[in-house]
């Protein structure tokens, strides 16, 4: 049988052994096609951004929380594909899932169970399922929505925003649309090239207000470079130590300090030391972080700004869910703390 992304009431009409085939012909055409990662075509990519970009609604919920926007989230992780591969802990990456015959063939049998409303097995739906198969995580990228709101009321038009841990772009997305420079570091050679392609597709569009740059290399050597009193705004989501494994080489912080406190003395400590250094007298901080399953990373991490800075205000920010997953009462929610620090004037 050949293989189409048939819509459920076509698959609900098949036999058993049509059924069967169909699986069969999904398989074959996801194992010679790759994995399933995002893609826009040239004119998908304007449209998304001027959605984006022409978006005026408030993120800013009830209760102290920034609510979830997919808005631009696709741009991001279009020049990110190397995302779907970043393992946490020991969890399996998506791109593992999928590079198992086994566990593909579980994929395409649970959506075809779950996605009784839509085309089940098109790229969106096997990536939602290789991504929250049993046993696997996959990272997120800072939600663009998110970024902006927060450069919008913590900085103003012209200022300068550092960002120490510029990660899979999401942050960088997000000041575009505005009157801000922003100038992200980040070691990954593969986030690098995807965050230097963002910006040469975008920095002409007609809506692109902001300009940017991407530093390549450890934000320890190239935070002391930058002069002090530098910047309006610093924004970081900064690794949660051994959590999510960008990679393997020295230029990964767990690598380079494989014990906790090490780690929390060499690189978080002398971050925000760095961090207060660079800051404008009355600029602001956020801090976007969270405990890990074996490291109190946030609690640590805030006791460390605390040293430096004032504490302004504390967000929950809302991470998004998976409606047919269970999490606990939250039903399938999850939210991580942003934290605004100020530094004294």
């Amino acid at each position: 049988m050949p293989f189409q992304y048939l819509r459920p009431e076509k698959i609900a009409a098949m036999s058993v052994r049509q059924l069967r085939r169909y699986k069969d012909a999904a398989f074959d055409h996801w194992r010679s096609k790759g994995f399933p990662y995002p893609d826009l075509s040239r004119s998908q990519l304007e449209q998304q951004y001027r959605q984006f970009a022409m978006s005026y609604r408030s993120v800013f919920g009830r209760g102290r929380s920034i609510t979830w926007s997919p808005l631009g989230l696709g741009i991001a992780n279009f020049f990110h594909p190397h995302m779907w591969a970043v393992k946490c802990q020991y969890f399996r990456s998506p791109v593992q899932v999928f590079r198992n015959d086994t566990l593909l063939a579980h994929c395409i049998d649970r959506s075809l169970r779950i996605n009784t409303d839509r085309r089940p097995l098109n790229a969106n739906n096997m990536r939602v399922m290789l991504a929250t198969f049993s046993n696997t995580k996959r990272v997120s990228n800072f939600r663009p929505t998110a970024a902006r709101a927060l450069y919008q009321r913590y900085s103003r038009d012209g200022d300068i925003i550092v960002d120490p841990s510029a990660g899979f772009g999401g942050r960088l997305l997000g000041a575009l649309p505005l009157d801000r420079e922003y100038i992200g570091i980040e070691p990954n050679t593969q986030s690098v090239r995807g965050m230097r392609r963002m910006l040469d597709t975008l920095s002409g569009h007609p809506l692109t207000k902001g300009c940017g740059r991407v530093l390549q290399g450890r934000c320890e050597t190239l935070l002391p470079r930058l002069p002090g009193r530098y910047a309006a705004m610093v924004i970081s989501s900064p690794p949660y130590f051994a959590r999510e494994l960008y990679g393997r080489g020295r230029e990964q912080s767990w690598v380079r300090y494989p014990e906790y406190e090490e780690w929390k003395t060499h690189f978080l400590t002398s971050q925000m030391r760095e961090i207060h250094r660079i800051l404008q007298p009355g600029g602001f901080y956020c801090l976007n972080v969270e405990n890990t399953e074996t490291h109190a990373v946030a609690d640590d991490a805030i006791a460390i700004a605390r040293q430096f800075f004032r504490p302004f205000f504390v967000y929950k920010l809302m991470i998004g869910c998976v409606p047919y997953h269970r999490n606990g009462h939250r039903g399938g929610h999850r939210s991580e703390r942003l934290l605004v620090f100020q530094k004294g004037r």
